[in-house]
């Protein structure tokens, strides 16, 4: 198959023209506002406990994790740039854990990003429930002898007549969120 620029581009233009209708019928409504301490969620049963705090939701979900007390954040940030040191000698895939990338920024919001099924796992993720492998903050693993406090505020996408909502849509919505608040970790998505 041939390269066909002029193709290309219309489909690119048919998506954007298809994404700015659907934007008609959307609705972003806070869903969770959740502030808790380090300490919630230190070890399994109170990170179980903190969790099921969560509400699951069949619709896509925007999520902010945010400490708002600078020193706490300055500690974070200090605290991550020694572990990743030490993190990244350690062999990937065996020992290494796969942490958020440091944006080199002091902003309220430690990391932004979207589920399109599973908040509360995805969440449980970020604060060091979850696998190595899995690409996310794991703030317990680093963090674990740090008493901070953060808040994690989710937002609901949905489509006002039910209308389902694909992956591209909902990061074009999170990549807008993620300019806004310049998070200190992670990456925009599908990018």
């Amino acid at each position: 198959m041939s390269f066909d620029q002029n193709r290309i581009l219309s489909t690119v233009q048919d998506q954007l023209t298809m994404f700015e209708k659907l934007l008609t019928y959307i609705e972003i409504t806070p869903v969770t506002e959740l502030s808790f301490s380090s300490s919630e969620f230190c070890d399994k049963q109170r990170l179980t406990n903190l969790i099921s705090k969560i509400r699951k939701s069949n619709y896509p979900i925007v999520y902010n994790i945010s400490c708002a007390d600078e020193v706490q954040r300055g500690q974070l940030i200090s605290r991550f740039q020694e572990f990743q040191i030490r993190n990244a000698i350690q062999t990937r895939g065996k020992d290494r854990l796969n942490v958020s990338r440091f944006n080199n920024v002091d902003s309220e919001t430690l990391y932004l990003g979207s589920s399109m099924n599973d908040i509360p796992g995805r969440i449980k993720q970020h604060l060091g429930g979850g696998n190595f492998r899995t690409y996310s903050l794991h703030l317990s693993k680093w963090a674990n002898d740090l008493v901070y406090n953060i808040t994690l505020s989710t937002y609901v996408i949905r489509h006002k007549q039910d209308g389902r909502l694909e992956r591209p849509f909902v990061e074009l919505i999170e990549q807008a969120l993620w300019d806004h608040y310049k998070p200190v970790f992670g990456k925009k998505s599908g990018l």
